[in-house]
């Protein structure tokens, strides 16, 4: 496999101790993230805004867990590219029982983010919390917005949950706008 250039890169730069491990009882272990410094930003910045794609989930698994400190950093700089922004909020979906759910959790409750973030938000919190996440996610079937109504809907489905597809099937019988509803009734049927 030949690793592009930014790959190579990340991979030199993550390969620096970023935590301390620290065991709490035998046979568990946590990560204590030092804050991310100039050149882990500066590494998962260019994998972050490579034309190929960004790398895939064994990539994104295979690094250091406090890689998802970098990514919530990268995804909370307003300064950033939004296809910087996007793609960490993507990326932070391959890091369960990290801090990147309770950090998703607190981006879509606030719902200070801009549409196309916080559709890629609401999809990573339904990846990395399924159920748990259903009491946050519902009240998003209600958004002002279209676009994260239908997020909403989407990261509901996929969490594959009986009461959550009732929830979108009301959502989608009380929406107003025809082409909402219409998308809503495909994503009811697995589209």
């Amino acid at each position: 496999m030949r690793l592009h250039r930014p790959t190579v890169l990340l991979l030199l730069t993550m390969a620096v101790p970023v935590g301390v491990v620290r065991a709490q009882r035998p046979g568990t272990a946590t990560v204590r993230c030092a804050p991310p410094d100039a050149e882990q930003l500066a590494a998962v910045r260019r994998v972050l805004r490579g034309y190929e794609q960004v790398p895939r989930a064994a990539w994104w698994r295979a690094q250091s867990r406090c890689t998802s400190a970098v990514l919530q950093v990268l995804a909370a700089t307003s300064s950033e590219r939004p296809m910087v922004r996007l793609r960490a909020l993507w990326a932070l979906r391959h890091y369960p029982g990290s801090e990147a759910a309770r950090w998703l959790r607190r981006q879509v409750a606030a719902r200070r983010l801009p549409t196309a973030e916080l559709r890629v938000a609401i999809g990573s919190l339904a990846v990395l919390e399924k159920e748990a996440a259903l009491p946050l996610l519902r009240p998003l079937l209600d958004d002002r917005r279209a676009p994260v109504r239908l997020a909403a809907a989407r990261a509901l489905l996929r969490v594959g949950d009986p009461q959550a597809r009732r929830w979108v099937e009301q959502a989608e019988a009380r929406e107003a706008r025809p082409a909402v509803a219409r998308r809503m009734r495909r994503l009811l049927r697995g589209r």
